[in-house]
């Protein structure tokens, strides 16, 4: 199947057809935000990906690798409250 145990894979095609309301970015290194500014970017700059909702809409969250990367472990408490607050577009702490 070409699939890696625990993660689906999504083309570009895919994602295109779901029309998705938030696009959430995960990045490693530093706190991501910069990286998040540049898919922000790469999204409303790519014809495949510029129609769908979330870009038009500016819905395009970043969570911080290290809750999700490689996995939260202990502070998945934490890693499902920083997901809560993107999805439903809650004020981020600091």
């Amino acid at each position: 199947s070409g699939m890696v145990t625990g993660y689906v894979p999504l083309d570009l095609e895919y994602i295109s057809q779901l029309d998705v309301d938030v696009i959430v970015v995960i990045t490693m290194g530093s706190d991501g935000r910069e990286d998040s500014e540049t898919f922000v970017r790469s999204f409303a700059d790519q014809p495949a990906w510029r129609h769908l909702r979330a870009v038009k809409e500016g819905r395009i969250r970043h969570l911080p690798g290290e809750l999700f990367l490689p996995n939260p472990g202990v502070r998945v408490a934490d890693s499902l409250e920083a997901a809560a607050k993107v999805i439903y577009d809650e004020p981020a702490d600091g």
